[in-house]
């Protein structure tokens, strides 16, 4: 019941030595129905969720790039960047964590039953029409 992707880079260190702008991309559909949980954990990637998703739960975890999420989650959506930008759009969710050591965190359009927390070290944070029931922030700059 798990599908896990990933993808394993071949090349020789002296390949790295070139200026190349191609990046990897994949792209996963799923089927219609019940879409279970959502747990990706990357190194370097941005990545987007779609908003016509709606997960049990989400975890999203990467080092190094920025995550769109417009999917929904039954129960809990936590998505964390050390370096990047997260931007969490039209969702609805039980509780909803926003955590990014060095990028910026938007919201704009959340539905959340339980708590929002957001958590910002070096970067700005923009909310729109958020409708939770507690919400807390802590932004700062280290």
């Amino acid at each position: 019941g798990t599908l896990k992707i990933s993808e394993i880079d071949t090349r020789k260190w002296y390949e790295y030595l070139s200026i190349s702008f191609v990046s990897s991309k994949i792209t996963v559909y799923l089927p219609e129905g019940e879409d279970g949980d959502l747990r990706v954990d990357a190194s370097t990637a941005d990545g987007e969720i779609c908003a016509d998703l709606t997960f049990d739960s989400i975890g999203v975890t990467v080092s190094t790039g920025d995550v769109t999420c417009l999917a929904s989650a039954y129960e809990d959506a936590t998505i964390e960047t050390s370096t990047g930008d997260i931007t969490v759009s039209g969702i609805t969710a039980e509780s909803l964590e926003l955590t990014a050591s060095t990028g910026d965190i938007t919201v704009n359009g959340a539905s959340v039953q339980g708590g929002v927390s957001v958590e910002v070290t070096t970067g700005s944070t923009e909310i729109v029409d958020l409708d939770c029931g507690k919400f807390s922030a802590d932004a700062r700059y280290r």
